[in-house]
């Protein structure tokens, strides 16, 4: 691949993740989810606060969040440290379900939908916590 084609190709992953910044509401297993907004973020706050903690007492993400979790190193320990907030954190970028829905859930179907709500707040999540490492 020559030079020009790469920067050509970087060009068109840059404008592609610009799109998905710019429109990250998507809809998993019929349920639509958005990314938290700016009020959101604040109500999440003592939550995020909590989490951020034990994730630090735990060394989940020595080296900053990762742009993939891995299972059983990564998204099980932290389950464990969110398994308390789960409703809140999915009916926030849920709006359109009730808290008693998501508690009828599937496990499998929360798990995918926490998963989802993760890695579309990502970017936001990386650079929040830049600035406090």
């Amino acid at each position: 691949m020559s030079e020009k084609e790469k920067i050509t190709e970087a060009d068109k992953e840059f404008s592609e993740d610009v799109k998905t910044q710019l429109t990250r509401e998507v809809t998993v297993e019929d349920v639509k989810i958005k990314p938290y907004t700016f009020g959101q973020f604040i109500e999440l706050t003592p939550i995020l606060e909590r989490i951020y903690k034990e994730i630090e007492e735990k060394e989940l993400f020595k080296d900053g969040f990762p742009e993939k979790l891995e299972f059983k190193r990564d998204f099980i320990k932290l389950y464990m440290i969110a398994a308390k907030d789960m409703i809140k954190l999915i009916s926030l970028a849920c709006p359109e379900v009730t808290e008693d829905e998501i508690k009828e859930w599937p496990i499998e179907k929360g798990m995918l939908i926490l998963a989802t709500i993760f890695y579309i707040n990502l970017g936001f999540l990386k650079n929040i916590s830049a600035l406090f490492t």
